[in-house]
């Protein structure tokens, strides 16, 4: 279930990035565009960018708390035989 969390939240983030693309793409393809609009998108992309990093960290920790608890669950239900 934490897995299939942890998948969604990657496919949402992945739809973000995406997203950012394209208004990037957009942007570029504007050529009534001037600096300061150029500055604002640059820091907006920023903001969102940070934000998705965050949230990568977060995931990153998510799945290392559930491959310790497979293993740990795995090392119970399997007890070492030398022990």
């Amino acid at each position: 279930m934490i897995l299939a969390s942890i998948a969604m939240e990657e496919m949402g983030l992945s739809s973000t990035l995406h997203a950012e693309g394209e208004k990037i793409q957009r942007f570029v393809n504007d050529e009534d565009v001037c600096l300061q609009d150029i500055l604002q998108l640059n820091r907006s992309v920023e903001r969102v960018l940070r934000g998705m990093v965050n949230n990568q960290i977060l995931l990153q920790h998510k799945l290392e708390d559930v491959l310790i608890f497979e293993e740990q669950s795995r090392s119970n239900r399997y007890p070492d035989p030398e022990s």
